[in-house]
């Protein structure tokens, strides 16, 4: 009996997530371009095109994806060198958010977070000066609080990555954290000999939970992977913290339902637990029977009907703290956006991963 495209896909990140190394499958129906795709919406394609150098012999995703992952991660450094000297030379504080992971990961776009409010015109201004132009988007009439930067190659097509402007931590207009304690606990890792800022292991797992639950409402084996490491690798992990802040921004039980679908992803994908027991106590999570994700299909999809209540409680929340300009983005959110982009999502990525 043939293996099927998700059972050879299931397979492979099984291992990956499990810490072992082996070639991405190549005996899939699409051939190596559909082996791209689903390593693209997974967030693994360069991770894959890495194993594939090492493994070697034949195994081959097709050249221009691989020249593009490269060029792109190439134009990361660069952008982002070239915006760390002027914004310094300014006096102008920001970090990196959601652009690094703890494995081998190439983005499509740098975001970027400014940390002072007032001089937002010095910052866009510094980009400019910097190269970069402005590109408008659709999404900027929901998302006041967000700008688009990019730079052209020398055929006048942009060229990867697009620079994201937040002035709030906030995704499609729900802010979720304040940029000046994300940036009190910044840390630095060193990727490709670069030295970087990024959040704090605590500010990641919120601002993962915070993108998933307002933005894309799956989650991806890469966001396994890449979580599974940082918990690793923390063994005092400021729990009381993650607590406080998704209060005070109202989303504390969307984090809880955040945690049980990353437990019960990775439990459908390796058999085994992510978190531990200290976590789930901390986040109430043992017992829980409720439907969290679907498992036909990788990334994992959050259940939708566990969904609709936290939303409503989110709005409701934020109507009674006052915080009333937010409003009307978040019932544009809430009520269509996220649908909309989620249908389109579950087609594209059903076609890829079942076909």
């Amino acid at each position: 009996m043939a293996i099927t495209n998700s059972e050879l896909i299931k397979g492979y990140f099984r291992a990956i997530v499990q810490g072992e190394r082996k070639g991405p499958p190549l005996a899939l129906t699409g051939g190596p371009c559909a082996l791209a795709k689903v390593m693209k919406y997974n967030e693994m394609l360069y991770y894959a095109i890495l194993e594939d150098d090492l493994v070697g012999a034949g195994r081959k995703f097709p050249e221009q994806v691989v020249i593009l992952e490269r060029q792109t991660l190439a134009r990361t450094f660069e952008y982002l060198n070239e915006i760390t000297r002027i914004f310094l030379k300014n006096k102008l504080r920001f970090f990196a958010m959601k652009t690094f992971r703890s494995y081998a990961y190439v983005d499509g776009d740098i975001d970027l977070v400014l940390v002072d409010r007032k001089p937002k015109a010095r910052y866009l201004k510094a980009l400019v000066d910097a190269g970069f132009r402005e590109k408008w988007n659709i999404s900027t009439i929901r998302e006041s609080k967000k700008r688009f930067y990019v730079k052209e190659d020398e055929n006048n097509q942009i060229a990867l990555p697009v620079i994201h402007v937040h002035f709030t931590v906030s995704w499609n207009g729900i802010d979720c954290l304040n940029a000046l304690d994300v940036w009190n606990r910044l840390r630095t890792i060193t990727i490709n000999g670069n030295s970087i800022q990024v959040p704090s292991i605590e500010d990641e797992l919120l601002i993962a939970a915070a993108h998933t639950l307002y933005e894309n409402t799956y989650i991806t084996v890469g966001e396994l992977l890449h979580i599974k490491t940082l918990l690793a690798g923390k063994k005092d992990l400021d729990m009381e913290y993650m607590v406080k802040m998704s209060k005070r921004y109202n989303w504390y039980h969307s984090l809880k339902f955040y945690f049980k679908c990353l437990e019960a992803s990775f439990v459908s994908l390796t058999g085994q637990e992510l978190l531990s027991k200290d976590f789930k106590n901390k986040f109430q999570m043992e017992g829980f029977t409720r439907k969290t994700v679907r498992c036909d299909i990788i990334p994992f999809f959050m259940a939708t009907r566990p969904l609709i209540p936290l939303y409503i409680e989110k709005a409701l929340r934020d109507l009674g703290s006052l915080r009333l300009t937010r409003l009307p983005r978040e019932l544009i959110t809430f009520c269509l956006v996220i649908w909309l982009y989620r249908h389109k999502k579950i087609a594209k990525f059903k076609e890829a991963f079942l076909q």
